[in-house]
């Protein structure tokens, strides 16, 4: 039990670190489109939340042990919303950013910072299950 809470924590840990990021880019790409909505705290905690939760059932399924179809299916399921959130964004955003009168300078750093928020979606269920396999292995469990 200890082994997946360790897990579950880790996994925690990057979801956060990865969220905060994808969180600040987003703040970046919203004043770069010279959009400067006021900031949301409660959205904030939101977004970040959905990667916390991504990245800790990821590191948790992982600690269990080997992958099997109810570990699988716990991956999905905390993975899910984030990849749906990330894809909706990516393409919103991207859509967006095409469509204002920009400097090709501009756009393109507006683009590059989309492709890093979605790189950190794509990457933090994956940070989080590797967290895991590292718990395990330390644990002899692996």
């Amino acid at each position: 039990m200890v082994i997946v809470l360790r897990g579950l924590l880790l996994g925690a840990l990057l979801g956060v670190l990865f969220g905060s990021l994808a969180r600040a880019l987003m703040r970046l790409v919203a004043i770069g489109m010279v959009m400067e909505p006021e900031f949301d705290l409660p959205a904030s905690i939101a977004l970040v939340s959905v990667f916390l939760i991504a990245g800790a059932g990821a590191g948790a399924a992982r600690a269990v042990g080997p992958l099997t179809w109810p570990l699988a299916l716990v991956l999905v399921l905390a993975s899910a919303p984030l990849l749906v959130m990330g894809t909706v964004f990516a393409v919103g955003e991207i859509g967006e950013i095409l469509e204002r009168d920009l400097t090709m300078l501009w756009r393109a750093e507006l683009l590059a910072f989309s492709g890093v928020i979605l790189a950190t979606v794509l990457v933090t269920p994956y940070t989080g299950w590797r967290a895991g396999r590292r718990v395990a292995r330390r644990a002899g469990r692996d």
